[in-house]
């Protein structure tokens, strides 16, 4: 009798459960449980992995997180000192999508004549010690069931210990007899590129080749063809066959040059001002790219500086002593001009609401709305952002801030105040290029209508002072004298 009436109790409660929604059952679970974030690294070419090769591109992506909700983001050296940041909101699904936390991985600060510069690092030991990766609330305010705070551990690897390390190459110049790595050059100066970690090349090539190419602001991927090079440079047989065998570094001096049209002898050209390369070495000299190693026997693992982050560029003219004036605002959508050999790189005056003929790329965790692009590179007075993070390595950050017509000023000290809203965003730039090239979304659609300016708070310290940059320029560079950009809920209106 008692099996009977459990019988009878457990088909009411399986019946019970049976005409119960899925939804009542999914809101009751997470209403007793908390999510936890996950966070994933990747690098420049897309790979998620813990371990990054030093002058790559450290992207970060996050999970399980508040929708809506602002954090801040930061990369820590093995001593716990902050070495970069940003600050992300999180998506309608808890996102944080992916995008560059930390530009030029490894490098370090080296003074020479009390000048900061850059070089790769000196510490043999370095793989063995962890970095750090750390989410927290950006408004320090603690959510229902306790304030967000993850780590995650990663390492920065020179890979000279596997049978085929994939090259380091990066473009730089010379201080006296040090060669320092470099980001931004001026018209006149020399251009050289060393290539660190390059092993012996098995099977025997004639020869490698170095190429300059122009940005073309999406990843090269296993075999694609190396177009468009400005210049090239051959490495011969004898230097790679010479002892030792198996080379720790090569400089590739500053005498480039392709044919009457092309000469950098002298020093980069000024008409290359304003543009953007990338440094690509071949190398067995077959015009692609390749970097596919599992299942070839013959395989050639290339290297490249100026993967989804320009290898360096060539800036314009000095910056006025206070405000710069650039366009900014873009839709990301960016096309090359074959017959000027320059980009467009999709400044708008109008951008409709729903954002959706702005670039979108899920993959690379790009999503719909207005991007902060500003180029042509300029030089910045002498005067780069300067957060003075304590750690040896460099990384350096601006806020990106939209703020509404009406509480535009552009009066020195003023505060800047973003747009209802926005937040403002911080954003990991590039040592000396201090670009936007990044793809970063400073304004996730739907956007609310209206005219609006892009400041770029060069010193974070929320205010308009010297060398911020602003967006009050139309796409022709003239002045606009409502805002740098409009939103409109339609192209029609």
């Amino acid at each position: 009798m008692k099996y009977r009436k459990f019988g009878i109790l457990l088909l009411s409660v399986v019946l019970l459960v049976s005409l119960v929604s899925c939804d009542v059952i999914q809101d009751f679970i997470k209403s007793r449980t908390r999510n936890i974030a996950l966070i994933k690294l990747y690098n420049s070419f897309g790979e998620e992995t813990k371990y990054i090769q030093p002058n790559d591109t450290l992207y970060i992506e996050a999970q399980g997180l508040a929708p809506g909700k602002l954090y801040r983001v930061t990369c820590k050296d093995p001593e716990g000192k902050e070495i970069t940041e940003l600050t992300a909101l999180a998506d309608a699904d808890g996102n944080i999508q992916r995008q560059p936390l930390w530009y030029d991985v490894g490098l370090e600060k080296k003074e020479i004549g009390g000048v900061t510069y850059v070089q790769f690092p000196t510490d043999s030991d370095l793989s063995l010690k962890a970095f750090e990766i750390n989410i927290k609330d950006a408004s320090g305010a603690k959510a229902a069931g306790g304030a967000t705070d993850f780590s995650l551990n990663f390492f920065v690897v020179i890979q000279n210990k596997v049978s085929r390390p994939q090259p380091i190459v990066i473009a730089g110049k010379m201080v006296g007899s040090e060669f320092v790595a470099e980001n931004n050059f001026n018209a006149g100066d020399q251009l050289y590129v060393k290539i660190f970690n390059l092993a012996s090349i098995t099977p025997a090539v004639n020869k490698m080749r170095i190429y300059i190419v122009p940005f073309k602001g999406t990843a090269y991927e296993e075999g694609d063809l190396i177009a468009n090079a400005i210049l090239y440079q051959d490495i011969d047989a004898t230097a790679l066959t010479a002892a030792p065998k198996n080379l720790d570094e090569i400089m590739i001096t500053g005498d480039w040059k392709k044919d009457t049209t092309e000469n950098w002898n002298a020093g980069i050209p000024a008409a290359h001002q304003g543009k953007a390369f990338s440094v690509i070495l071949d190398c067995n000299a077959d015009g692609y790219f390749n970097i596919t190693k599992a299942g070839i026997a013959d395989y050639y693992i290339d290297g490249i500086d100026g993967n989804m982050a320009p290898g360096f560029v060539v800036t314009k003219a000095p910056a006025p002593a206070y405000l710069i004036k650039a366009n900014i605002a873009s839709g990301g959508i960016f096309s090359w001009n074959y017959s000027t050999w320059t980009y467009d790189y999709d400044y708008r005056d109008v951008f409709k609401k729903d954002g959706y003929d702005t670039k979108y790329e899920p993959h690379y965790g790009v999503p719909y709305g207005i991007k902060a692009i500003w180029n042509p590179y300029i030089n910045w007075g002498g005067s780069p952002p300067t957060p003075n993070t304590p750690s040896i390595y460099y990384g350096t950050y601006v806020d990106v801030y939209i703020v509404a017509e009406d509480d535009y000023t552009e009066d020195k000290d003023a505060p800047i105040k973003p747009a209802p809203g926005t937040h403002p965003i911080r954003m990991p730039v590039q040592y000396s290029c201090m670009n936007g090239l990044g793809q970063q979304t400073i304004w996730p659609a739907p956007m609310t209508v209206g005219n609006y300016y892009v400041v770029v708070d060069m010193d974070c310290n929320g205010k308009m002072t010297n060398y911020d940059i602003v967006d009050d320029r139309a796409k022709d560079d003239t002045l606009r004298t409502v805002g740098g950009f409009s939103v409109v809920s339609g192209y029609d209106l």
